[in-house]
């Protein structure tokens, strides 16, 4: 059974399987790749909290900035660092 099951995509069966593909602009060229890098930040309790409540908040408004490391990326951005 396990054998069996290994093949096939999650959630379906590989008959079931549907490729998604997105809508894409010709004339907007593919947004580059950028290498990502996890560090650790020592932050004050209330400004984590802050900052998760602001992501969920994002989340649910359905805005861009839906986690806490694209907050602080938009921060930075906005201080003069570049991406």
């Amino acid at each position: 059974m396990a054998n069996e099951l290994a093949d096939r995509p999650f959630g379906g069966t590989q008959d079931t399987a549907v490729q998604v593909e997105i809508d894409k602009d010709p004339e907007q060229p593919e947004p580059a790749k950028t290498k990502r890098r996890s560090i650790t930040l020592s932050l004050p309790q209330v400004v984590v909290e802050q900052l998760e409540a602001q992501a969920l908040e994002n989340k649910h408004q359905g805005k861009k900035e839906k986690n806490v490391s694209a907050l602080v990326l938009v921060a930075l951005k906005k201080a003069g660092y570049k991406p």
